[in-house]
């Protein structure tokens, strides 16, 4: 699972009980599941192909936002089409507050956050002498 999830994972087990709200939990389940299924995938495709080794510090980073958005994405889309078939209830509100609605935006974090300090990394880096 994403490491941003958690919080809203824990706020929710402090708050209301798994057994009485299974239903409820279900974003959570989808995320976790979607998330361990693609680290895995990725962990069997390098093991396999070696691209991880093999890539410089830019696909590198290419590699984890594209990885994660990807997965970000699959997680949305399932919860969406679980949702449609009714069987979320978000604790008996709507799902304007549920953290699937930071799915989007948490792309772009990682993908500012991961290219601004390979950028800071490549421009810091050390020159070529003389």
């Amino acid at each position: 699972m994403s490491w941003w999830i958690a919080p809203f994972f824990i706020v929710a087990l402090l708050s209301r009980p798994i057994g009485e709200n299974i239903r409820s939990y279900l974003p959570f389940f989808i995320s976790f599941i979607v998330f361990a299924a693609a680290g895995c995938l990725l962990g069997f495709l390098d093991a396999r192909f070696g691209f991880w080794t093999r890539a410089g510090l830019w696909k590198r980073g290419l590699i984890l936002v594209i990885g994660y958005a990807a997965t970000a994405i699959t997680a949305l889309l399932l919860t969406i089409i679980v949702d449609y078939y009714g069987l979320i209830s978000y604790f008996g509100g709507d799902a304007a507050g549920s953290f699937g609605l930071l799915y989007i935006p948490s792309i772009i974090f990682y993908a500012v956050a991961g290219g601004v300090p390979i950028l800071i990394f490549k421009a810091a880096g050390p020159r070529r002498g003389k």
